[in-house]
């Protein structure tokens, strides 16, 4: 292996996990948060708290002794950090190496979505670029991605090492690195689930400020009527089907058709009086009530906030 070994602090590299975020692949981060997270900018999740992270971490060695039954190839814990030989920038941990043998082993437990994916053939790109990443930086000839779905069945892929590709992934990440985290500026691929993270970024603290926007923020904005021009009417497409279901539920709670079942039951919910709590019993109200600071979006054409100022 030509790998070097390392430990560090997770600011200061891209790991395994940050890859897939970076190149838009990811299910759960993006890109902005990650250059958040390693500019300083706001502080990384805590996902070795999350269940499904403490669950794998515990199903790990579990995963292994089946790969290992399951192959006859014998497996021992990679117990170091390692960096790409000529970024040491680029950096991770590996789950496992298969003795007598250049590969890694990617350990993953998963539900239905990535079992559905593996089935068909394929591993998802997001582990795939996470796998392949993991090759180039240990030196790896190949890697294996084990996935045990719903403690019931373990599938095994094998992924070869993709020249083209690893270097198409190590060039995002190191154009990444040094274009957004040394120079300290930030990438502006934003993605739908970005709300969070700008939130923190930029919670509001200048009050009234104001910013000449361009060309590019007007295109967003009739972009953003548009798409919500069309959920208007989906929305109202979608509120007739329901409507049209229950005229022909009428007084049943139970519809079968030869695909489906429909249900339209009666339901009771009991929600909290916060105005009368607060104007009985205000001190209780003070006690218990809690204060959330969001940030609210509103588009205004500037006739209507001329016509509003006169």
């Amino acid at each position: 292996m030509n790998a070097k070994v390392v430990q560090s602090d997770r600011k200061t590299y891209l790991g395994g996990s940050d890859i897939a975020a970076i190149l838009g692949l990811s299910r759960y981060r993006t890109a902005l948060q990650v250059w958040a997270e390693k500019v300083g900018a706001i502080e990384p999740e805590d996902a070795g708290s999350k269940m499904a992270v403490r669950v794998g971490r515990k199903m790990e060695a579990v995963v292994a002794e089946l790969f290992e039954e399951e192959t006859g190839k014998k497996l021992r814990r990679v117990n170091r950090e390692l960096a790409h030989p000529q970024h040491d920038f680029l950096r991770g941990h590996v789950d496992r190496e298969v003795i007598g043998e250049k590969a890694v082993v990617e350990i993953k437990t998963a539900g239905a979505w990535l079992g559905q994916k593996l089935e068909e053939g394929e591993v998802p790109d997001e582990h795939l670029a996470q796998t392949l990443y993991y090759v180039a930086i240990g030196g790896y000839e190949r890697a294996y991605v084990a996935c045990l779905i719903g403690n019931n069945d373990l599938r095994i892929k094998p992924v070869e090492r993709d020249q083209a590709l690893i270097r198409d992934i190590v060039g995002k990440a190191v154009e990444f690195w040094e274009k957004y985290v040394v120079a300290n500026v930030m990438p502006m691929t934003i993605s739908r689930h970005d709300a969070d993270t700008l939130l923190k970024l930029f919670p509001g603290s200048e009050e009234d400020s104001e910013v000449v926007l361009d060309g590019e923020a007007e295109a967003i904005i009739e972009r953003l009527r548009a798409h919500r021009a069309d959920l208007r009417v989906l929305e109202g497409q979608k509120e007739q089907a329901e409507n049209e279901l229950k005229a022909l539920l009428k007084d049943n709670t139970i519809g079968r058709t030869t695909k489906h079942v429909v249900t339209w039951r009666p339901q009771v919910r009991k929600n909290l009086d916060a105005g009368k709590l607060k104007a009985e019993l205000p001190e209780v109200w003070g006690d218990y009530s809690r204060e959330t600071r969001t940030r609210v979006l509103r588009i205004t054409d500037k006739k209507e906030v001329s016509n509003g100022d006169d």
